[in-house]
């Protein structure tokens, strides 16, 4: 997440808490403040995807369903307007990374599995539609 992304976030939860604020007071037996910090919380999860796809960002990258890297450190491969490949740095195992779903590509360049993002998309959790092997090959 960059600087921009970061701040595009923070707007929405203060608009958020913003948005509460009048509505807060009217509220018995619960503190004003958590009552507004709630809504700007519940305004970036329901409405921060929302921004990402407008502005044209893409969601953090899945890990790597080969090695399981965590560091979800990749090499990005020149490719068509489809998406866009990743290159698992560990591994050498493709992924064709899409707005909300990621193929992955045997060694030739077969799909051997897809890749969704769950709610809420904008923390970037990725789920396998199905089970599916990736098999090591020498």
């Amino acid at each position: 997440m960059n600087l921009i992304q970061f701040l595009a976030l923070f707007g929405l939860f203060v608009a958020g808490m913003a948005i509460a604020c009048p509505f807060a007071r009217f509220v018995p037996l619960l503190p004003e403040a958590l009552i507004e910090v709630t809504c700007g919380m519940a305004a970036v999860l329901f409405f921060g995807w929302a921004v990402y796809r407008r502005c044209g960002w893409m969601a953090r990258a899945p890990r790597c369903p080969k090695c399981g890297s965590a560091e979800r450190a990749y090499s990005v491969i020149p490719s068509g307007p489809d998406g866009i490949k990743l290159e698992c740095q560990t591994c050498k195992q493709v992924l064709m990374l899409q707005s909300e779903s990621a193929v992955v590509l045997g060694d030739h360049g077969e799909e051997v599995g897809h890749l969704r993002l769950r709610w809420p998309k904008i923390l970037g959790w990725w789920k396998a539609d199905r089970p599916f092997e990736i098999k090591a090959t020498d």
